[in-house]
């Protein structure tokens, strides 16, 4: 029976077999075999998978323009072509071929028994011996030499090796243990080594950083005596062996007996100056390098002092407190005497140290009398006068209100805060007699933190107006006898 091709299909229906030969199915069909999402197409337009099941159209590239994959998942491109700046290959010396476009091949020309080419090979022949000389300007890069000695007429005099051996002997020597030299230059401070039998070890010597003029030491004809040493016979370097001077540590020594203008200096861990002697200037420094009087001790730079006096021939120099400090057993006297040419004492300052402050004393002498003792209890003995020549004072007046003074003035008895110096004393407060009279009162309060004395009050002008207040009452009396 024949097969009569239905005239139409239902939506949905399947072809399977056969031969689409019916009208062109619009764009807004869709093939059933999967799905054609395009919605329009134009010339040149590539189809391509966008997924298992769906159709994608990529529009047609412009000129010159290649398509290229993006990967796996992502949609091809239209890309420029990568191109190179290569415009031609020549073929160089010893070689043939090239071109200017498309494949180029260059190849290797050969020689017969010397060096010979194949597809994959460049073969040089094991009886090919080579040139016998070189004809062209070259390097030797690598390898070693195996010809003739280079003549001297064709090595710089200035060539440089740098390390290493020349034929297993040292530079300069014809074997491996001796060297010849007519003038050795080292360079940068460099060092001359001499190195110990196991070579980890070695003796050197060394050029100082800078020298002002260049000059040669030049080495005795012989060898010296046993305990000579090396010295200057001239200015011009010659070297020769004399016998030192002798130096007995058990006998008196003088240095620079000569009396030239040489300083002599003692250093010590981290002084460089701990006994300096000033050979120019006839002074003597501890401390210190540039001592500026007969003794000058220094223990820091006292930057900022006043100078000093001009008569002064004794220094002693501190960055801070200074403290000059003697220290004799109990019972005997410290002392820092005064004496001219006429008089082997004309004064000084004796202190006597005791088993207690109290018992200590501390005596001020001027010339051959007795002076002044002051004792740990501030009991001084002896004159006490205080200076009131006329010739020394000006504007002097009759003092007034003598008794207005003193009766304003307010004694007490009072214990010292410091043990030593005594309990139930009598006198006055200098703040407050400072109150009363401001011109007899000197000095600051005293702090624990400025450790200073304290304020101190002249006595003698409260005699003053104790004086005075007593004419006031004498006058008074006088008039009520009088009555």
């Amino acid at each position: 029976m024949a097969w009569v091709t239905a005239s139409s299909l239902s939506t949905g229906d399947l072809i399977t077999a056969s031969e689409w030969n019916q009208s062109v199915i619009s764009n807004t069909n869709e093939l059933r075999a999967g799905g054609w999402a395009i919605a329009s197409q134009a010339a040149n337009d590539v189809v391509y998978a966008s997924s298992t099941t769906q159709f994608a159209r990529l529009g047609a590239g412009s000129a010159g323009k290649v398509l290229t994959t993006q990967g796996t998942g992502s949609a091809p491109t239209w890309e420029s072509p990568t191109t190179g700046d290569i415009t031609s290959v020549v073929a160089g010396a010893g070689m043939t071929g090239g071109a200017t476009s498309g494949a180029a091949t260059v190849n290797v020309i050969g020689t017969a028994d010397k060096i010979t080419v194949s597809s994959d090979a460049v073969t040089i022949a094991s009886t090919y011996v080579g040139q016998t000389s070189i004809t062209t300007l070259g390097t030797i890069g690598t390898g070693a030499w195996q010809g003739t000695a280079v003549a001297n007429a064709y090595v710089a005099d200035d060539l440089t090796i740098s390390g290493g051996t020349v034929n297993s002997s040292v530079i300069g020597g014809s074997t491996p243990a001796a060297a010849t030299f007519t003038q050795v230059d080292i360079t940068a401070e460099g060092d001359l080594r001499w190195q110990d039998a196991s070579g980890g070890q070695y003796a050197a010597i060394d050029a100082p950083a800078t020298v002002s003029t260049s000059y040669t030491m030049t080495l005795p004809g012989a060898i010296g005596a046993v305990d000579q040493v090396l010295s200057l016979s001239n200015v011009d370097g010659t070297l020769q062996w004399a016998t030192p001077a002798a130096f007995d540590a058990d006998a008196a020594q003088v240095f620079n007996d000569s009396g030239a203008d040489v300083d002599f200096r003692v250093e010590s861990d981290d002084n460089a100056n701990l006994l300096f002697v000033d050979g120019g200037e006839d002074r003597l420094g501890i401390g210190t390098g540039t001592p500026d009087k007969f003794l000058h001790v220094m223990q820091g730079d006292a930057s900022g002092a006043a100078s000093v006096d001009a008569n002064c021939h004794v220094v002693f120099e501190a960055s801070g407190t200074m403290i000059v400090s003697t220290q004799t057993p109990t019972g005997e006297v410290a002392a820092y005497m005064f004496a001219t040419p006429n008089h082997a004492l004309d004064g000084g300052v004796f202190y006597t140290h005791n088993s207690t402050a109290a018992a200590s004393s501390l005596v001020i002498s001027a010339g051959h009398e007795n002076g002044i003792t002051l004792l740990g209890t501030t009991v001084a003995s002896g004159d006490f006068n205080d200076t009131s020549d006329e010739n020394l004072k000006e504007n002097v007046r009759d003092l007034v209100g003598g008794l207005s003074a003193i009766s304003e003035l307010h004694p007490v008895t009072f214990d010292w805060i410091q043990p030593d110096h005594g309990t139930d004393k009598s006198g006055f407060i200098a703040q407050e007699v400072e109150d009363v009279l401001p011109n007899d009162v000197v000095g600051e309060d005293y702090t624990v933190a400025s450790d200073g004395p304290g304020k101190a009050v002249n006595t003698i002008g409260i005699l003053a107006h104790a004086v005075k207040a007593i004419q006031e009452l004498d006058a008074r009396l006088a008039i009520l006898e009088g009555a």
